[in-house]
């Protein structure tokens, strides 16, 4: 059986040098996604991530006995609009899938999963691609807390370069902040961008 891990073939998108900014081209892409708000330590958004992981599983275990391929799954991402104002948070949380993954194998996926359990935001997954386009991110290493530095030294970068860009971030999350000590967590941030005139 073939084994494929998508942070590989896709790795000038998921990976690079801790804190040196890079300009990259996201192209259209599959997602499991699902909207939300509050802070990521409130419920909604545990729940969140206690619906997508279950469907994400049970579709890449339904076909790899079908495409006879073991794809490792993606890590947990987040796109987050802020209101600096009263400090309120909004969020699309999503988790990429691969091209073989359609909108009937997602249903399937959900069906299947339905006779065993049944998430509390299942309603509220849905199937979607998303296509970015071009894009600036950095690697951020340390805790969430010190992200805003590392999204400052990103932005700068892309102020030289003459890029405009979203004042929001879509994060990327490598590891998990249960089993991570805080300064070993590694984080890609991103944001869409567009040529200054």
């Amino acid at each position: 059986m073939k084994k494929i891990d998508h942070k590989k073939e896709f790795y000038n998108l998921y990976s690079g040098k801790i804190s040196k900014p890079v300009i990259v081209n996201v192209p259209l892409m599959n997602y499991l996604m699902i909207d939300g708000k509050g802070h990521p330590s409130e419920k909604e958004f545990q729940e969140a991530c206690s619906t997508l992981y279950p469907v994400t599983y049970t579709i890449k275990f339904m076909l790899r006995p079908e495409i006879n391929i073991d794809y490792k799954v993606m890590p947990l991402e987040v796109m987050w609009t802020v209101n600096r104002t009263d400090k309120t948070f909004t969020w699309t949380m999503l988790q990429m899938q691969p091209e073989y993954v359609t909108k009937s194998i997602f249903q399937k996926g959900i069906e299947k999963l339905l006779l065993k359990k049944r998430p509390s935001l299942i309603e509220k997954l849905r199937f979607e691609k998303l296509d970015e386009g071009l894009c600036g991110q950095i690697i951020h290493k340390g805790p969430y807390e010190k992200m805003n530095d590392t999204f400052k030294i990103l932005t700068d970068f892309l102020e030289s370069e003459k890029y405009a860009y979203k004042k929001d971030s879509h994060d990327i999350y490598f590891n998990s902040p249960i089993k991570t000590k805080p300064e070993n967590l590694r984080t890609m941030i991103r944001t869409q961008i567009k040529k200054s005139l």
